[in-house]
């Protein structure tokens, strides 16, 4: 399996998520010092405090995102390993986060973090989880935006492919679900979009037949407009 990373895109989104967290902290703490110099004057004090609180948190969202590894390129990247030269993987590229190109047709990868039994029934999307702790209830509930995030990333990369490409051979693009949580279990039939654990990926993508995909040559093509 060929895979390209937009590495510069993560090197920028780590460093700020590092320098929001940093900025963030001075920010705080600068802030609680003035307050305690000048007691008589809190507004503006309390005000750069809550923006130094929020900037922190950003950060560490991109941080958790950007800065960590494994990020999630590198989780699904590992479990495609193997794969021939064939399945061609792109990862923050194509306007979407995850794009797979192979003989079974062209995908978009949609990572979703949810644990828990995840199955499809009468139209729902629905996830059931054991009780873990007090902060964590248990129980059935229904999750949402499934088709809604299919429809929009399949559209993102439709039209990404066909700046690159001639209109008479884009390929139809084709969104899959795919769960990363180690204690997610996957138990879904008869839905309009498939759903697949991290794990069980390359496997689900070998089953596939073979379906209408780029000829190589375009994909070729597609690699160097890209620059890589």
């Amino acid at each position: 399996m060929r895979h390209f990373v937009n590495q510069a895109l993560i090197r920028r989104n780590s460093l700020i998520g590092k320098a929001l967290v940093w900025g963030g902290l001075a920010i705080v703490i600068g802030s609680v010092l003035i307050s305690l110099q000048s007691p008589d004057v809190l507004n503006p004090y309390v005000f750069g405090g809550f923006l130094g609180v929020i900037a922190t948190q950003i950060g560490t969202l991109l941080t958790n995102r950007w800065g960590r590894s494994p990020r999630l390129d590198e989780v699904i990247g590992n479990a495609l390993k193997g794969m021939d030269e064939r399945f061609v993987f792109f990862s923050y590229i194509l306007r979407v986060d995850h794009a797979l190109l192979s003989p079974a047709g062209t995908f978009v990868l949609i990572p979703r973090p949810e644990d828990g039994v995840i199955d499809y029934q009468d139209g729902d999307w629905l996830q059931d989880r054991p009780k873990r702790g007090l902060l964590q209830r248990g129980g059935r509930r229904s999750l949402s935006g499934f088709e809604r995030q299919a429809r929009t990333d399949s559209r993102k990369l439709q039209r990404k492919l066909a700046k690159h490409l001639s209109e008479e051979s884009i390929p139809e693009v084709q969104p899959i679900f795919v769960f990363f949580h180690p204690d997610a279990q996957i138990q879904v039939t008869d839905s309009p979009f498939p759903a697949v654990h991290v794990k069980k990926l390359k496997a689900w993508l070998r089953k596939l037949p073979k379906g209408i995909s780029l000829p190589s040559d375009q994909v070729d093509a597609l690699i160097a407009t890209l620059g890589y």
